[in-house]
């Protein structure tokens, strides 16, 4: 008996089902359909047509934004976005514009994070490019998107930034104390900003140099970018610090330098022999000056450089020279003196910047040996 073909259930010109399993992907993971959506949602952001809010940065600038998809992504910018009485909201041809207290570049961040995912443009630097290339600006615009991600609960986010700022951190050392700067003026309101203070000083503290004094052309201006006196006095009086004494007091006087009026009515000089708090509205210089009367020692400075660049700077009148040279007379004498030493207190561990668990301690360095005791002549 002959075999019966089965039917063609297929009609001319069209494809079996079995001819698709070439183009089939081998699981669900190979689908790249979020990478697309995020792609192809991140291309209409510039669609006037498109997106219905306009966020307004405290630079006045408009970052424009999808509504639904930053509602769906955070339920505080829903909030926000649609609740929230105290926001302004301002409507406009059939467009809404709401006034966020931040940054026009942070909250561009904040909003390619709710598209994509992800963040690759701080301001005008790509952060997807290998070579760093930054400033104080955007140094401290990632310390305020901690806090906006922090606020708008995105931990993803929030997460991210602080690992990119570790990295900028590492490989721009100078930057550190501006992000010190803008993250200890966030802390109190935002206790999640603690973790950029610990990353900033734990950079200063092992680069100190490289922090706080960075070279010419490197980005950041070190400890000028401090605006508090009260941050200035931590760290000079920080025993972790790995600079000697005129490390140090170079670092007050480029400090004194620069004109501003915010470290004015914000630091307090502790009196000596006294408990009592003296508040001082005095300039940077009035400020410098205290600090090198309370947390520099003199003696520790060579005396050919303490008649010279500490005497020229202003910060010290000759009878604190004179007092140092005859402290450093006293102490050749009697033991030996030692110049230029960085303070020896071991680092705290942590966890911070890398998973060493040891105690980190500071490599003295001595450029100038004692001067040897003399013999005494005996008369008889």
């Amino acid at each position: 008996m002959d075999e019966v073909e089965p039917p063609n259930l297929v009609g001319e010109g069209e494809q079996s089902p079995n001819e698709y399993d070439d183009d089939m992907p081998e699981s669900m993971n190979d689908f790249d359909a979020p990478n697309t959506l995020c792609t192809d949602l991140w291309a209409i952001i510039d669609d006037k047509e498109l997106c219905d809010v306009q966020l307004k940065g405290i630079d006045d600038i408009m970052v424009p934004a999808i509504r639904v998809l930053l509602a769906a992504r955070s339920p505080v910018l829903r909030f926000h976005l649609i609740s929230d009485p105290s926001i302004q909201k301002i409507e406009s041809d059939n467009e809404r514009v709401v006034s966020m207290c931040y940054h026009s570049v942070v909250l561009q961040c904040l909003v390619e994070f709710c598209f994509t995912d992800r963040v690759t443009r701080v301001g005008e630097h790509d952060m997807s490019q290998s070579a760093i290339v930054a400033d104080e600006g955007m140094a401290r615009h990632m310390v305020n998107l901690v806090k906006a991600a922090h606020e708008f609960e995105l931990r993803t986010l929030e997460r991210k930034s602080i690992q990119m700022l570790q990295v900028l951190l590492a490989n721009l050392p100078g930057l550190a104390c501006a992000v010190l700067d803008e993250a200890e003026k966030i802390t109190p309101s935002f206790p999640s900003c603690s973790q950029c203070v610990k990353i900033a000083r734990r950079i200063i503290r092992e680069k100190s140099l490289l922090a706080l004094i960075p070279h010419a052309t490197s980005p950041g201006t070190g400890i000028e970018a401090i605006q508090s006196g009260r941050l200035v006095s931590q760290l000079m009086k920080d025993p972790y610090i790995q600079a000697d004494e005129l490390t140090l007091f170079r670092c007050l006087v480029k400090w004194s330098q620069v004109r501003s009026e915010t470290s004015k009515n914000d630091y307090e000089i502790q009196e000596t022999g006294s408990d009592t708090l003296e508040r001082s509205n005095a300039s940077r210089t009035d400020i410098a000056k205290g600090l090198v009367h309370t947390t520099i020692d003199l003696t520790k400075i060579i005396p050919s450089v303490l008649c010279s660049y500490v005497l020229e700077s202003g910060l010290v009148t000759q009878e604190d020279v004179s007092q140092a040279f005859r402290t450093q007379a006293l102490l050749s004498e009697k033991n030996g003196i030692q110049f230029s030493q960085w303070r020896q207190k071991p680092m705290e561990k942590t966890n911070i910047l890398d998973n060493r668990n040891e105690v980190v301690r500071v490599q003295r360095k001595v450029s100038f040996a004692p001067l040897p005791k003399r013999k005494h002549l005996v008369c008889n």
